[in-house]
């Protein structure tokens, strides 16, 4: 349900004989940009009912369950992002593989399926997860070096993706990026983090 839709069952202009009209639109108009929050409300005041919900309704920490390459693979959900009326980015961490992915798409078109949701010691597992293989694959960038056959990748701090190193000079790195095809260039003081293939 849009913010739209609920702000008119609930407004008191339009509802004068509705009880607490005027706390239910405040909360509708904290809220109106989170449409997660805005479908708990409307199944809360019995305006959306559950069993009309043939979708889950994704969130931060939720476990999904998708196909990688042909194989069966599980990451966890640490962000989720509104594009545009219905379409979304979600940010997965492979749990398996040890790998970030970003999928856009529109609310009940997800590649993915809903396992549960992460616990507090599941989340620290995860974390420590990731840790180790940070710690097992990480490298420091050398300045003016080829890293052309090197298997390097490096990710920067300003912007999303993870690009194949190419080399460096005293103050840039030059990186692939598949996305367009093309060798491109940053400042060294701008990589978050470089680790191997």
């Amino acid at each position: 349900m849009t913010y739209k839709d609920l702000i008119r069952k609930v407004h008191p202009d339009l509802n004068p004989g509705l009880p607490n009209a005027t706390e239910m639109s405040q909360l509708v108009n904290i809220n109106k940009n989170n449409p997660f929050k805005l479908k708990e409300l409307a199944q809360q005041w019995g305006f959306l009912s559950f069993e009309n919900i043939k979708k889950h309704i994704f969130k931060i920490k939720d476990w999904v369950i998708y196909s990688n390459k042909g194989l069966k693979s599980a990451g966890l959900l640490y962000k989720i992002v509104h594009i545009m009326s219905n379409v979304y980015e979600y940010y997965i961490y492979d749990i398996n593989y040890n790998k970030f992915l970003k999928i856009k798409c529109s609310n009940g078109n997800e590649p993915f399926k809903f396992s549960h949701t992460a616990s507090d010691e599941e989340l620290r597992n995860a974390y420590l997860k990731y840790q180790t293989h940070i710690n097992r694959n990480q490298v420091l960038l050398q300045p003016n070096r080829n890293y052309n056959f090197d298997n390097i990748y490096v990710t920067f701090r300003h912007f999303y993706g993870r690009f194949k190193v190419i080399k460096t000079t005293a103050k840039m790195v030059f990186y692939y990026d598949e996305r367009i095809g093309q060798t491109k260039r940053c400042s060294l003081s701008k990589v978050r983090n470089a680790e191997r293939g």
